[in-house]
């Protein structure tokens, strides 16, 4: 439940600092729908399975997968300046049948696990949306970009963790630190991100920044 906190306690951060543009809107709803989704995920899914069928974590996996479509949408619309229109909406047609397959295995029974859910968030986080802030960066340097990129880098230690069952002890078990290292990965992100929003994009000191243009 860290995770969710955090996901909520960041996306009500970003809603008061305000930005209009829809980097911003999408980056703040990325953390909406993964808390709602690890929120109901570690509700339902584990405190309370005994009362409901294993199918009820669909649910939560239903709206966490949102919340990788708009971390997607916000990374994409963060490069849409140096985008042709017919580029951007290629990629908005990829991401939404990313997310239809994604609910297509999700329903059905036989392809209903937490694979497709890993699957989903690997090519959605790690691969579209890390691509597309590297993209970004490339041209402009923020800080703010570098740090939300790191958190996104980071990523991947909750996800080992969990999948070669680190444990420190049984009480404190791989499921127990992949939420502790997943809710320091989310806040990380959430840091990059306000710092964009709030316009504290100092860029880094290097010696070349690649024009704009478009592709």
């Amino acid at each position: 439940m860290i995770t969710a906190a955090v996901c909520i306690w960041a996306f009500f951060q970003l809603k008061k600092v305000g930005r209009p543009e829809k980097e911003y809107r999408y980056f703040a709803r990325y953390f909406l729908f993964m808390g709602i989704g690890v929120g109901f995920a570690g509700i339902i899914g584990h405190g309370f399975l005994y009362l409901v069928t294993p199918a009820w974590k669909a649910i939560g996996w239903t709206c966490s997968s949102l919340g990788v479509l708009f971390l997607e949408l916000s990374s994409l619309e963060s490069v849409a300046p140096s985008l042709k229109p017919s580029s951007k909406r290629v990629f908005q047609g990829i991401f939404f049948l990313q997310w239809l397959v994604f609910m297509a295995l999700i329903i059905y029974p036989d392809t209903r696990s937490f694979e497709v859910v890993k699957m989903n968030s690997g090519i959605g986080i790690a691969g579209f949306s890390l691509a597309l802030q590297f993209f970004r960066f490339s041209q402009t340097r923020e800080r703010g970009r570098a740090i939300l990129m790191l958190g996104i880098v980071l990523g991947f230690l909750p996800a080992m963790v969990f999948s070669y069952e680190i444990a420190l002890h049984r009480w404190f078990n791989h499921h127990d630190i992949s939420h502790v290292l997943m809710a320091l990965d989310m806040y990380i992100i959430f840091l990059g991100g306000r710092q964009l929003a709030a316009g504290e994009e100092d860029a880094l000191k290097l010696d070349h920044v690649p024009s704009e243009a478009g592709i």
